[in-house]
Formats: structure tokens, sequence, C-alpha cells
């Protein structure tokens, strides 16, 4: 499942794979790639970066607010490089991925209520 936010340089995709109870979200943007990982479970966070890279200001909010409303192990993987950031792009960015958990947890509700009518 895919949703995505925002428009031009600032759009962002979020991939969402279910295993179960579990949820394995990456966040694209711009260039993709692996930058931060951070790993949940009933609001404590882990988090791995990679050398020269900052989405764990990404990663760690959504994977901490989705595994306090979801049962199972969260793990959210970020990639998100544009050449020449500027603040303002940089604070819309991170708007929209605190937007993201709501609306990813309205469509994983949604998923489900789909699949059990079926």
């Amino acid at each position: 499942m895919k949703y995505e936010t925002g428009r031009g340089r600032t759009a962002l995709c979020y991939e969402i794979r279910c295993f179960g109870p579990d949820l394995l979200i990456h966040i694209s943007g711009g260039s993709d790639h692996l930058g931060a990982v951070s790993a949940a479970a009933g609001g404590s966070v882990t988090t791995q970066v990679f050398l020269g890279h900052e989405e764990k200001c990404l990663t760690e909010p959504l994977a901490k607010a989705l595994s306090e409303d979801f049962p199972g192990n969260v793990v959210v993987s970020a990639g998100v490089h544009l050449d020449q950031i500027r603040k303002e792009e940089i604070a819309v960015i991170l708007a929209a991925n605190e937007a993201a958990a709501g609306r990813i947890i309205t469509l994983l509700e949604r998923e489900e209520r789909e699949f059990r009518e079926d």
C-alpha cells in the first residue's frame, strides 16, 4: 500500500507493508536511499542513523506514533534527499510527516475493515 503527500520537491511517498500485526514503512522523497531506520514497539524506539544522514527526524516520530496504536512491531526507514534543501522545505516535510501517522492509521483501519467484509 502507498500513501503519498506533498508536491514537487517536498513530495513524500510512504510504502507500507503489513506482516501480521507488524508494520514496515519506507519514506522516500527526492533521491531515494536509506538514511535512517527506527524500530518501535509499545512506544519505545531504537534508531540507526547512517553516516551523514538526518532522516531520524522522520523515522523516529512516525515509528513511535504508530507503535502506540498498533500491537505489533513497527519499522520505519527513510531516505529523503533534496539538493540544496531550504529551511522552508524542511518545515513542509516535517509537518507532512507529522500528519502522516494519522492518515496511515486510517488507511490501515480501512483496509482491515474491507478485508473482514470480503
